[in-house]
């Protein structure tokens, strides 16, 4: 059965140790397969205090994470759409910022493995699950916009740049000088 307790849910889990994994892959595998939408699962959405999840994608290879931890990111980012078997109270699905390329260190061999697209951004999605993070922890920041429509010509009272196109990081515009 799916864990939908936050409290437990947030609580990060331990190192896996090789002798528990036995069995534990299995247990993730049959409750995964009860869910058509799911496509991957962490030890702790089963009640299982420990560092192991699966990620399960049709026609993909399958992923089995021990211990796994993101050595390396992209510096670009991508949004993405998702949803979560721990969190069926969600009207729709949470836009999330991910890296959109990620490489980790997984096993016991400490293996280092470089993924990208559904498979980088469910290895982060199941990776955050083991330390305690949830889909909206990682929601996309709606940029702000202003009350009123500016003027291109006009200033911007922080930095004193002519907006042609501005919409600053600090601000919510980035700038593009004239």
């Amino acid at each position: 059965m799916i864990i939908t307790d936050i409290d437990k849910l947030r609580k990060p889990c331990r190192e896996a140790k090789p002798e528990e994994i036995k069995g534990i892959i299995q247990q993730l595998e049959v409750e995964l397969k009860q869910h058509s939408t799911g496509i991957g699962l962490a030890a702790n959405q089963i009640g299982l205090d420990i560092k192991v999840a699966i990620i399960r994608i049709p026609d993909k290879e399958k992923i089995d994470l021990i211990n796994p931890k993101i050595i390396e990111q992209s510096k670009e980012i991508v949004f993405y759409q998702e949803s979560c078997l721990s969190l069926p109270d969600l009207k729709k699905p949470v836009i999330t910022q991910r890296y959109k390329q990620i490489t980790i260190e997984n096993g016991f061999d400490r293996g280092k493995y470089v993924l990208y697209g559904m498979e980088g951004i469910a290895c982060q999605h199941e990776i955050d699950h083991l330390n305690g993070l949830l889909i909206t922890d990682r929601q996309a920041k709606p940029y702000a916009r202003p009350n009123r429509k500016i003027g291109r010509n006009e200033r911007c009272a922080t930095c004193d740049v002519k907006y042609k196109r501005h919409e600053n990081v600090e601000h919510g515009f980035v700038v593009k000088e004239e």
